[in-house]
């Protein structure tokens, strides 16, 4: 029998982490690793729904976006 000793994660460690896949990790909780969990269907909705009345609106999409710096 084969017994895994998990080592808990120190936030130097979290900060460096990269283990080789597009995995990604949105936070260090205790020593373990939270995965960032993919998007749900109605967050996708949500997200067309409001880029279609922004776009009615007249808001060029190039102005639409995440953590985007109004000029």
């Amino acid at each position: 029998m084969t017994v895994a000793i998990v080592k808990n994660m120190t936030f130097e460690e979290f900060l460096k982490y990269d283990d080789g896949t597009d995995n990604l990790y949105e936070e260090l909780e205790n020593g373990e690793l939270i995965p960032i969990l993919s998007e749900r269907d109605i967050n996708l909705r949500i997200v067309m729904f409001l880029l279609f009345y922004f776009y009615q609106l007249g808001i060029p999409y190039s102005r639409l976006g995440m953590k985007l710096r109004w000029l």
